[in-house]
């Protein structure tokens, strides 16, 4: 990783046709941005912003060739491309505060800020978004069940096909009051992640350090507390704008938490908290991943391992998010420190 840094940023014109020719790679394409972001850290914005639209163009391009050889473009091609644009964006904003030294608890605050504004705004102009996401979500699963070859959606291609009962329906009917909240989570989150491994890559391969000690001191401010607070009030009164909002505040309340947790391992033994950490981001990795493959196990009607990994998450999130807001109000990390 050391030659393969310093070429990056010393040969640069050689490094935007690379992270030209990486996008195009099945899932190593991500690579592109990372290099977009640690050269706007270590290089200047313009150029950073120069080399995120490099990384974001092949997406664009190979959207065009596909709708240029179907005739109907499906929603899963549409959001990919869609949400791949906008992370990246995303993570080039994150990496451009970072450079003007803000801190991360800043930054994640002020995602989840944007992730709000831009989900009120959404109900603000498409009051029925709620419904609009019913015939979406269901001209997915019809489009997966018909993939898989387990379903017929007849001559009603917006009705659910039957052979696996009403539960597509009632999750249908759950997921749409939180669908773009979901989508704006993953938007911020796969923004966060990516510029995480950008600064990464700075620090361990370019100044020679560590990057743990920054990611364990993410406190938020009590103004986001009482947000909280008045959000999950809202919640019971079912408020349907806060109900989109709230995967929003979890994600935030959730990174705090995390960030606890990982200071609270490092109190350890170094082997012990790399035992519990490994053992937490294990099973994070598998309940995400079981939750992604959602439409698909739902079309085979195989639905045991997404409740275990839906369990195992909200338990986490649920821990996480406890952990996170009593952070706000105890400060934890100056009453647990280490002996």
């Amino acid at each position: 990783m050391w030659p393969l840094t310093h070429y990056l940023l010393r040969h640069r014109f050689q490094a935007i046709i690379l992270t030209f020719l990486i996008a195009y790679i099945p899932v190593l394409g991500m690579a592109s941005i990372l290099i977009a972001a640690l050269v706007t850290l270590c290089v200047s914005v313009l150029e950073g912003a120069a080399f995120t639209l490099v990384a974001t163009l092949p997406y664009l391009l190979v959207f065009m060739m596909g709708a240029q050889q179907t005739e109907v473009v499906t929603l899963m091609v549409w959001t990919t491309v869609l949400l791949t644009v906008i992370s990246n964006v995303v993570t080039f904003a994150f990496a451009v505060l970072l450079r003007r030294q803000w801190s991360w608890s800043e930054i994640i605050q002020i995602g989840a800020l944007i992730g709000v504004l831009v989900i009120s705004v959404v109900h603000l102009m498409y009051p029925e978004v709620s419904d609009w996401w019913t015939k979406q979500l269901t001209l997915f699963y019809n489009q997966s069940a018909d993939l898989a070859g387990l379903a017929k959606t007849g001559p009603q291609s917006g009705q659910i096909a039957a052979p696996q009962g009403d539960n597509p329906v009632e999750a249908i009917n759950t997921i749409r009051y939180f669908a773009t909240g979901i989508i704006t989570v993953f938007v911020l989150f796969t923004a966060f992640i990516q510029v995480i491994l950008a600064r990464w890559w700075q620090i361990v391969f370019v100044n020679g350090s560590r990057i743990g000690k920054e990611l364990q001191y993410i406190r938020l401010s009590r103004l986001a507390g009482i947000l909280f607070l008045a959000g999950m009030i809202l919640c019971y009164l079912e408020n349907q704008v806060v109900l989109d909002i709230l995967p929003v505040l979890c994600l935030l309340f959730s990174a705090a938490g995390l960030s606890l947790t990982h200071y609270l391992c490092g109190l350890m033994e170094p082997s012990r908290g790399r035992f519990w950490l490994s053992i937490l981001y294990v099973a994070l990795i598998y309940s995400l991943t079981m939750m992604a493959m959602l439409p698909l196990f739902s079309v085979l009607n195989i639905m045991l391992p997404v409740v275990l990994a839906v369990l195992i998450f909200v338990a986490s999130m649920f821990a996480f998010v406890s952990l996170g807001f009593l952070d706000v109000w105890f400060d934890l990390r100056k009453r647990i420190q280490k002996a």
